[in-house]
């Protein structure tokens, strides 16, 4: 009995060497309980081929791909349990020093993992990066996807819990990739980082059939009234257009970010430019149809207000981003000769189920969950809509018009 014993302990030690090898492979199954993997994922090859091993990635800025390696950026990950992602518990965090760097965490063959890099370093000229989130099977030979909450679906809300399907995936470039030695690793290629212009690199102009009523190039030098009349409006089917310009080369701005609530919720922050006025008689119907939305705001009472939208703003590696203009339908009922004031905000990083109530900011969101922190850490042009007696307040981009 004891020298059988002994034989089938062999054949079990042969067998697992084999499988740790690669010599001979088994049925694949995701981790936590062997379900396979959720509908709509991209599946392994149908077999475990390689062992556990570390991941090895590089984290690269968009416009240039180069290395982007201070000591303020972190890559975190979450893997799914039986397809399903917690992203309040399940993360490691990692401090990206090298392109490439290699992590001291150990995932099986099939791992299924949402990662987040960001760094708070600044690009040249400019301030701060916008966030990468990605999506991948750890499988030879997958593709890393770009994370979009449309590919997001809801398992939980209390607290939310999520699967990821395909639906408008889009791939990065990169593939998973092997390689032995004496540490094995998983190579996941480019991560992205998104550079960001310094306020003073974004010039923004307010103009009327060419002229430019109201400007910032400084970033800082706003107007919070205007009681001089700048632009007389021809008509009531008239657009004031809205221009953005850049002053430096390999940066952008308005790339959307995403946060994780204190409820696992994964929420989008975007860039929008805001209106308000008071020409009550402007036509909101033609505002929509060339996709403003109104804001609902109880302390504007004696305005309106509405919000677009707007970005991203970047271009390719060595060139200057330059932005088609935005355009505002001013089409109105209003009386000839009375004096219509236009307020406008330009601002990132904003939830638009505030933006829809009026409620924007300049303070960057709180990171929870997997993430470790934002890479933005404040907003580019610090000053937001507000309201005073009824109307839009504060500084802003500010042109009076009157009409003939």
């Amino acid at each position: 009995m004891a020298f059988k014993l002994k034989i089938w302990h062999v054949i079990a030690i042969a067998l697992v060497v084999a499988v740790y090898m690669g010599w001979i492979s088994i049925p694949y199954f995701q981790g936590g309980g062997g379900a396979p993997l959720p509908p709509g994922t991209t599946p392994p090859s149908g077999t475990i081929t390689h062992p556990a091993a570390q991941l090895q990635l590089q984290v690269v800025d968009f416009i240039t791909s180069g290395g982007i390696t201070t000591a303020t950026t972190t890559v975190d990950f979450s893997q799914a349990s039986s397809g399903v992602f917690n992203l309040l518990t399940q993360a490691d965090t990692m401090t990206h020093a090298s392109n490439p760097d290699t992590y001291n965490v150990f995932y099986a063959d099939g791992a299924e993992l949402i990662i987040h890099a960001d760094c708070t370093g600044n690009p040249t000229n400019g301030l701060d990066y916008y966030d990468g989130w990605y999506y991948v099977v750890v499988h030879e030979g997958n593709p890393i996807y770009y994370l979009k909450p449309s590919m997001l679906q809801i398992v939980t809300t209390q607290p939310y819990t999520y699967r990821v399907t395909l639906a408008g995936a889009q791939q990065t470039g990169s593939v998973v990739t092997w390689t032995s030695g004496t540490t094995n690793y998983w190579d996941l290629g480019k991560l992205f980082l998104f550079p960001r212009t310094a306020a003073a690199g974004l010039n923004l102009y307010l103009t009327y059939s060419g002229t430019t009523l109201s400007s910032v190039t400084d970033g800082s030098t706003w107007l919070s009234t205007s009681s001089t009349a700048n632009a007389t409006l021809a008509g009531t089917s008239e657009h004031l257009s809205f221009l953005t310009t850049f002053d430096n080369a390999n940066l952008g701005w308005g790339w959307s970010d995403y946060g994780v609530t204190t409820q696992g919720e994964v929420v989008e922050y975007a860039p929008f430019l805001v209106m308000s006025t008071n020409m009550s008689a402007i036509d909101t119907a033609q505002l929509q149809a060339e996709g403003w939305k109104p804001i609902n705001d109880n302390t504007l009472y004696a305005e309106k207000a509405f919000y677009k939208q707007i970005g991203p703003f970047y271009t390719s590696k060595g060139s200057i981003a330059s932005p088609p203009a935005i355009q505002v339908p001013v089409y109105d009922a209003a009386a000839a000769s009375g004096g219509y004031i236009f307020r406008f905000w330009i601002l990132d990083m904003q939830r638009e189920a505030n933006v829809q109530i009026g409620s924007t900011t300049t303070t960057i969101p709180t990171a929870y969950g997997m993430m470790t922190s934002y890479g933005p850490g404040a907003m580019v042009q610090a000053t937001a809509y507000s309201t005073s007696s009824g109307k839009g307040s504060g500084s802003a981009i500010v042109c009076w018009a009157t009409k003939s």
